[in-house]
């Protein structure tokens, strides 16, 4: 609603209910997939444990993309949608 007015209906075509037990499950799992899929040709910039670099870190419905150079982070970013957008409808 804004200014008193409704807007037009939609309808939802996928998803799950709000409230369903397994939404935040369900999220997670296609969230780390795109994750995986998307950064594999990526080399991490931040040293972590154990010798493994880190370029990305996720918690709940945020993901902070780690990179050193504007065009690393362009490329990052294009590539995080590019596989995004193989989850949902067309």
């Amino acid at each position: 609603m804004l200014n008193g007015m409704c807007g037009d209906w939609f309808e939802i075509v996928t998803g799950v209910r709000q409230g369903y037990i397994l939404s935040p499950l369900l999220f997670a799992i296609v969230i780390d997939w795109v994750m995986k899929k998307s950064l594999t040709n990526f080399q991490g910039v931040l040293e972590w444990v154990y010798g493994n670099k880190l370029y990305e870190l996720d918690y709940a419905d945020d993901i902070a993309l780690i990179e050193t150079s504007q065009m690393g982070m362009q490329l990052m970013t294009k590539e995080v949608e590019m596989i995004s957008r193989r989850v949902g409808p067309e």
